[in-house]
């Protein structure tokens, strides 16, 4: 399959900036190598003329490459061969309970919930950069505010969202109490 000229320029020119992205987010320069060669593989069935922002694509390419490497590896299994008895044995499951899927389900809605109580302008600055993984100059270049601004709003939203969070957690243990008496 021949390469589009396109995708080898838009290599060529960000190959470094994925590889220390990459390098980033899982600490192992061959992994994130590997990593690069697969956001390359994925990136050439792209129709690239539809795309506003290359860089930006990249990049979310590259982020899910990852993340489908780490959840790959979190769901196959771990062997450790025991040298003294000459046996196979399987690690311990290593996915998490029922009962800590509750709870981080749980905590992800009431940080949601927080998030929802934010003043509009900072819940959308905080849902730019938390959950939709733009840069702080892209939301800067969005919404016409400096990039000095934007940081002190996202600082300022985890502010919020833990204080709403911890709110709602001593409530809760304040109402288990009651009810124990």
């Amino acid at each position: 399959m021949p390469i589009p000229k396109k995708v080898h320029q838009l290599f060529t020119k960000r190959r470094k900036a994925l590889v220390a992205l990459a390098y980033q987010r899982c600490r192992s320069y061959s992994d994130a190598e590997d990593f690069v060669q697969e956001c390359f593989a994925r990136a050439m069935n792209v129709h690239w003329d539809d795309v506003e922002k290359p860089d930006a694509m990249l990049a979310t390419i590259l982020l899910n490459v990852i993340r489908d490497s780490k959840r790959r590896s979190r769901h196959s299994a771990v062997v450790f061969i025991d040298d003294y008895a000459d046996t196979v044995k399987a690690s311990p499951d290593l996915a998490p309970s029922p009962e800590q899927c509750l709870v981080h389900k749980e905590a992800l809605s009431q940080a949601f919930d927080a998030i929802a109580t934010l003043p509009s302008k900072r819940q959308q600055i905080f849902r730019m950069r938390r959950i939709q993984g733009m840069s702080r100059s892209a939301i800067a270049n969005a919404t016409g505010m400096t990039i000095g601004a934007i940081e002190k709003h996202i600082e300022r939203g985890l502010q919020d969202i833990r204080w709403a969070v911890e709110k709602k957690v001593k409530s809760a243990k304040r109402a288990l109490k009651d009810s124990e008496t």
